[in-house]
């Protein structure tokens, strides 16, 4: 079988992707990749590699332009459709559109290499766990497929499948967990864990598995730098261990990790930067620690932001901060203090969104007494730099503030002024300093590439 899958982020290697063709393709099938963008170009990548399966993968927000794609392709082909990814994970019932066909739930790589089989083979599809299919407009609606246990008994994530797009990148990315243990509210993965009971939900590859891995890309590509897109990389401090002292040995590559301040410290650091971390993503969030602890339920004081902040400093590593401004009941001076608390651990960038009430979370849920009607997943942005979809106290204030947030932290003396600026309308400046401060702090951290 033939199978095309889809993808629109240019930054980042879109690594469940590439596990599902690994997969597939060690089962004897074929694979191709297309980045959306012309759809004239789209036609044609599908009329010359004629694919039997087109697979979707999608988050909320970026579906509904999937789905203009997908009813696009219908229009013309008659290619069975499958969607998958965290949207039709938590939003199973878009196989009801006329341009879906199949969707995934959860994990994906034995379920779809299931149903590409059987639709080989010519058996029934109607009954694999992890898809809900639909066969003469009748609907097939199938239990989760468990979760894979032995992470090291897959494949290695297919990097020639997108070697054409991402090939030139000095950064490559790598996953070593599956899983978060916490419970943020504004985040899925308390959903996704209730999803999945009484069956481990963390699993993590063996130190081994993960750097025979990244030997294997460097043997076959030239980068500089790995990045773990982990949630949080630090969760196991035994297998942490082993990996420093086996990475550092055997890789010796500059890397980038996610951290979690509460299991964060002078241990962790130098384990971190023995292996040769040198760059740590830390969330924030809020500065008002009632609505991180309290609405977000991270569960993090300032002192440990601080703590881990000034460890990270200590030794030599940079840092980047994430951030959140437009959370329901959240003030003005309350977005004051979430500066303040970045300016205390001076990072180099202090990346924000504007926050999205995503259904099925516990934040998403709470949200709709912020909105006029229940949430409508049509009004998600696919994307957090645009405006807030609540009707919250000093909207414009909270979006506009958004823009400056980066700068402001970096150069604190600027937040009076701010202030001022903020009560303008909305404005292509305002973008333009956000986009043209950004690229000047990761262009000087050379990094993120």
């Amino acid at each position: 079988m033939k199978i095309l899958f889809f993808y629109e982020n240019y930054n980042n290697e879109p690594l469940g992707i590439m596990y599902l063709s690994s997969v597939l393709k060690e089962a004897g099938h074929k694979t191709d990749f297309f980045i959306i963008g012309d759809n004239i170009e789209l036609i044609k990548k599908i009329k010359q590699f004629k694919p039997d399966i087109i697979a979707i993968s999608t988050t909320t927000g970026l579906h509904k332009r999937y789905m203009e794609i997908s009813r696009m392709i219908k229009s013309s082909f008659d290619t069975f459709i499958i969607f998958g990814g965290p949207h039709p994970t938590y939003f199973p019932e878009i196989i009801t559109e006329d341009c879906v066909d199949a969707v995934c739930i959860g994990e994906g790589e034995y379920a779809f290499l299931e149903l590409v089989n059987n639709l080989e083979a010519g058996k029934d599809i109607t009954k694999i766990k992890g898809i809900w299919v639909k066969l003469n407009k009748k609907i097939y609606k199938n239990p989760i497929r468990p979760l894979i246990q032995d992470l090291d008994s897959l494949p290695y994530p297919d990097r020639e499948l997108v070697e054409k797009h991402f090939g030139k990148m000095e950064t490559r990315h790598f996953i070593a967990i599956r899983g978060c243990p916490y419970s943020c509210t504004y985040c899925y993965n308390h959903t996704l864990k209730k999803m999945y009971p009484n069956q481990p939900f963390i699993r993590a590859r063996s130190a081994s598995n993960m750097i025979e891995e990244i030997k294997e890309v460097l043997n076959k590509y030239h980068f500089k730098r790995v990045m773990f897109v982990d949630d949080t990389f630090i969760l196991n401090r035994k297998w942490l261990k082993e990996f420093s002292k086996k990475y550092k040995k055997e890789i010796g590559l500059p890397f980038h990790c996610n951290i979690r301040t509460d299991i964060f410290d002078e241990e962790v650091a130098k384990l971190l930067k023995d292996a040769g971390c040198f760059e740590i993503d830390m969330a924030i969030e809020s500065g008002n620690e009632y609505i991180r602890n309290k609405i977000l339920k991270r569960n993090i004081s300032n002192e440990q932001i601080i703590k881990a902040g000034q460890i990270i400093k200590k030794m030599g590593m940079k840092l980047r901060t994430e951030n959140m401004v437009g959370i329901p009941g959240e003030t003005l001076q309350n977005v004051i203090e979430t500066l303040r608390l970045n300016t205390k651990v001076n990072p180099y960038y202090a990346w924000c969104s504007i926050f999205q009430p995503y259904p099925k979370t516990e934040l998403g849920e709470y949200a709709k007494n912020y909105l006029k009607k229940s949430i409508n997943l049509e009004e998600i942005n696919q994307n957090y730099h645009t405006n807030s979809v609540l009707n919250i106290k000093n909207k414009r204030e909270m979006e506009n503030i958004h823009k400056f947030f980066a700068i402001c932290v970096s150069y604190p003396f600027l937040i009076p002024m701010t202030k001022i600026l903020i009560k303008m309308p909305s404005n292509r400046f305002f973008n333009l300093i956000m986009r043209g401060y950004k690229y000047y702090c990761y262009k000087k951290s050379k990094f993120f590439k």
